[in-house]
């Protein structure tokens, strides 16, 4: 594994374990995708 693509993969893993703690501003995040994607 190229050292990029780890660096790459520690930062989706911090961001999946931000994302998977409950808290209301994931859920306010949540609505705004939403509202874009509409």
């Amino acid at each position: 594994m190229r050292p990029i693509l780890i660096k790459q993969n520690l930062l989706l893993n911090n961001a999946n374990s931000t994302l998977n703690k409950p808290n209301p501003l994931r859920l306010l995040t949540k609505r705004q995708i939403n509202k874009w994607n509409s």
